[in-house]
């Protein structure tokens, strides 16, 4: 899910506060939320 809204924020010229680490991603901040019932 994540890769599909990375891709989709790059084709819209979006851009996030974050910056790669040797961990990994670092993001600023970010929020998820799932739909359940």
């Amino acid at each position: 899910m994540t890769d599909a809204l990375l891709r989709w924020a790059a084709a819209e010229g979006l851009t996030f506060d974050r910056h790669d680490t040797d961990a990994g991603d670092a993001w600023a901040g970010r929020f998820e939320f799932y739909l359940t019932d």
